[in-house]
């Protein structure tokens, strides 16, 4: 699923963003399996949404050279952004989740580099204290996000571009219409 970018692009975010106190490699999709596995932060995707960005996905095309265009299609995925800060400890990991919401507030040109046009808190859950599967404890605290993530790219096209016909109809009394073509 290509919404999964999104999750990717925010996890490097946080990997990028000074001040979560986590190793990268601690951020993903993966669960804690064993109290070792602990600090990390888990992230997730629910209620998400496909829609094409520009017109029909198209943004731009350019000119790189006379004989070469590159055309832009985009898409955009809009839902929610689960953060989970995983820690030994209790207050550990409302710190953990405290410095992702700090490094998310603080770093919206980062975000935006990343792709995301939207990327809004929308709930801060309490922590609470989970088994593992080696029989330790380890505490977990979320945050939800509201999320717009558009994800584009570029191809080069022939030395005509991308445009082959332009069909215009005038709604007047006259009901004119005609084409303009490629040459």
């Amino acid at each position: 699923m290509a919404a999964a970018k999104a999750m990717a692009e925010f996890a490097e975010l946080l990997r990028s963003a000074p001040g979560v106190p986590v190793a990268g490699s601690r951020v993903g999709r993966k669960r804690p399996e064993t109290g070792g596995d602990v600090p990390c932060v888990v992230l997730g995707l629910g209620e998400m949404e496909q829609s094409p960005a520009g017109i029909g996905r198209w943004i731009a095309a350019r000119p790189q050279r006379e004989d070469l265009w590159v055309e832009t299609r985009g898409t955009r995925w809009s839902g929610l952004l689960a953060v989970e800060a995983w820690a030994a400890a209790g207050e550990a990991a409302a710190a953990l989740a405290d410095a992702v919401s700090r490094a998310v507030e603080e770093s919206p040109e980062l975000a935006a580099r990343k792709g995301f046009l939207l990327l809004e808190e929308r709930e801060a859950m309490s922590v609470d204290s989970v088994k593992l599967s080696d029989q330790t404890f380890a505490s977990r605290a979320g945050l939800v996000y509201r999320m717009i993530h558009e994800q584009s790219t570029s191809q080069e096209t022939g030395p005509g571009g991308i445009v082959e016909l332009i069909h215009v109809d005038l709604d007047s009394e006259f009901g004119e219409h005609f084409d303009i073509r490629k040459p």
